[in-house]
Parts: structure tokens; sequence; C-alpha cells
């Protein structure tokens, strides 16, 4: 897949820091190449099997014909958005060892309802974020 082309980014929905991200990253996607899934929808149930991480505390990007995970996931959503982060992507992927980032992200992602919150249900999505969700 191109750097042109769309990639799907699948969240927790029930998380309420990855419901801000996603709406961050809908306002922020200016080339409009990201679309959205929920984990516990059919298509983010699907990616989360292909990529075999059975758990909701992981961040999945299908992009370039695979799934990427955890830091992987949030490094390749970066490279989308191009510009500054496009670089801080490249910076994480070529300096700082997966094995380091994917600590800090398991880090953050085993205390993120407890320092964000959990929602009963999703909220209403932006006027940015509306089209932009799958399923």
């Amino acid at each position: 897949m191109a750097d042109t082309e769309k990639i799907v980014v699948a969240f927790d929905g029930e998380c309420l820091m990855c419901s801000r991200g996603i709406r961050w990253l809908a306002e922020n996607d200016r080339a409009d190449r990201i679309r959205f899934v929920r984990l516990q929808g059919p298509r983010g149930m699907e990616m989360e099997r292909r990529a075999g991480t059975g758990s909701l505390m992981t961040a999945l990007v299908a992009a370039d014909g695979r799934i990427y995970a955890r830091s992987a996931a949030v490094l390749r959503v970066w490279r989308a958005l191009g510009g500054k982060f496009r670089v801080a992507a490249w910076l994480g992927r070529t300096f700082v060892p997966r094995v380091c980032r994917d600590a800090a992200y398991d880090f953050i992602a085993a205390r993120r309802h407890r320092w964000f919150g959990k929602g009963d249900a999703c909220a209403l999505p932006s006027a940015a974020l509306r089209g932009r969700l799958l399923e």
C-alpha cells in the first residue's frame, strides 16, 4: 500500500484516551488517509485475529498489506500524518529499539483506564470523525 492510500486504525472504543486520540487524528489528518474501526466491532476483531495479539490493550493499524501493533502501530500512524510526525516516526524507528518502544507503550496501555477513564458507551463522533468511521 502506498503512502497515499488509506490506512485503518483499530481502537478500543471504551477507552477515553483512545477515543480522544482518534478524534485528534481525524482533525489533524489533512490528507484524509486515516480511517477508524472499533476493536470491539467485526473489522477490529478481524484485524486482531490477523495480528494474533488477543488483547484490547493493543492499537492496531492496517497498512502496507500488513497489521502493525503496539508502538509500530503508533509510528505507522505518525508516518501517515506526514510533516513533523513523519520525521518523529523515522527517528523512533531508527534510534529507539522496539523493545523499549513497546515497553513504554505497554506501560501506558496498562494504566490508560485508570488515568483517563473508561466509557460505558461510545461518545458521539465529531464531524471530522463521522465520515472516517468504518463498520
